[in-house]
């Protein structure tokens, strides 16, 4: 079951330590870049957690750099899904299918490239309803699947000079959602947990998984209530890197798709990843 812990500050204070370090490397290592951008598709991954006939983004985009000779010496691709086929149960810490399809991707194109992915709007897209099972090696199907596409896209996208570049940000003010009382998710609470505990023993796979959510989404809503009692709104940021015809946008939470592909909409001009 999910839970809020306290922050580990001796973790927190490594990984900006790492961010910062790796940032600075960047910057002292810069060297003239072309840069390409293309767009792919695919199905069987991600689907609406809530609706597996809902509402997704079937979209890869291949953002692909390369130094001046065309070695490629970078690789960002974005596809709308939680990295989700391990679940919670899962005592190790993983990357997931886009772990695999990296490790796919880098065999192989066969280079130094760095390789990463970003999980664009997938706050409501996961693989709950395409998984046969949370296993590491349903990971790598994913992966591989992903991998196969990304390649495809990298393999028919050539590169040129850039000619734009802009980096922008803006603060913005996000209300908080407007909860039942406290006392109210601790009923939904006990009743999702009774409804779970009364399930059959032969039921399906399904209805348990179905039941677990149900239950760990009730105290998540407790738990973030009680951590937001008394709070209305939430100061955070947006920022949009764009470079000629893609934007990255970076948004700091998770972003249902419908959110997502309105923003795509809005650009249609653009080659959009957030």
């Amino acid at each position: 079951m999910f839970q809020f812990s306290a922050p580990d500050n001796s973790y927190i204070d490594v990984l900006k330590r790492q961010v910062v370090g790796a940032t600075i490397s960047a910057i002292n290592h810069m060297v003239p870049v072309h840069l390409g951008v293309g767009k792919g598709s695919i199905s069987g991954i991600g689907t609406n957690r809530e609706n597996p006939a809902g509402q997704i983004d079937p979209e890869v985009i291949v953002l692909r750099i390369d130094s001046i000779s065309g070695q490629p010496l970078a690789i960002l691709y974005n596809y709308s899904c939680h990295p989700t086929v391990l679940t919670p149960n899962n005592p190790y810490i993983t990357s997931d299918f886009p772990g695999y399809a990296n490790k796919f991707i880098e065999d192989v194109l066969d280079c130094k490239a760095q390789v990463a992915f970003s999980n664009g709007a997938c706050g409501d897209i996961s693989t709950r309803y395409t998984r046969r099972n949370s296993s590491f090696l349903e990971a790598e199907r994913f992966g591989k699947t992903l991998a196969d596409e990304v390649i495809k896209v990298h393999a028919s996208t050539s590169s040129r000079s850039i000619s734009s570049l802009r980096v922008l940000h803006k603060e913005v003010k996000l209300p908080v959602k407007e909860m039942p009382s406290i006392n109210e998710l601790k009923k939904q609470l006990s009743k999702a947990k009774l409804s779970l505990q009364k399930l059959p023993s032969n039921s399906s796979g399904g209805d348990r998984i179905s039941a677990e959510l149900n239950r760990d989404g009730a105290q998540i809503n407790l738990n973030l209530s009680l951590v937001l009692s008394g709070v209305d709104q939430i100061s955070t940021e947006i920022q949009i890197i764009e470079l000629d015809d893609f934007i990255l946008i970076g948004v700091p939470g998770e972003l249902f798709v419908d959110f997502g592909l309105e923003i795509k909409k809005g650009i249609q001009e653009k080659n959009v990843a957030s």
